[in-house]
């Protein structure tokens, strides 16, 4: 089982709005076999550690979760990414999945912060 990397939605002072856990560890998978190096976002989420996003750059955030989406769920998926069957890229692509939803909460609000929590 991997690290997990769990989302949670902050307000100015720190304070846990809401939060999405990362069950599993399968968005800490993702990141880890997905090529993301093309990505601003994704690529300087930090596993061991936390990484904040603002409202201005979650919807960046957004669009490149959903890009990491869609390259777990095209076909050949399991051949893209060997050692991964079809059930582990069904429990990624439902992580991913999540994270997007939850993420849509911080969209124009003002001092709301989503921020990663790595191991």
């Amino acid at each position: 089982m991997s690290q997990a990397i769990d989302l949670v939605l902050e307000d100015e002072k720190g304070e846990i709005i809401d939060q999405c856990f990362d069950v599993g560890g399968h968005f800490a998978l993702a990141i880890k076999i997905a090529d993301i190096s093309n990505t601003v976002c994704l690529q300087v989420i930090d596993p061991y550690g936390d990484t904040v996003f603002n409202h201005l750059q979650v919807p960046n955030l957004i669009e490149e979760l959903d890009l990491l989406l869609n390259s777990f769920s095209g076909e050949g998926s399991a051949e893209t990414f060997p050692g991964q069957d079809e059930t582990s890229i069904a429990r990624i692509i439902q992580q991913i999945s999540n994270f997007i939803q939850f993420a849509n909460q911080a969209i124009g609000k003002n001092h709301t912060y989503l921020k990663f929590l790595g191991d």
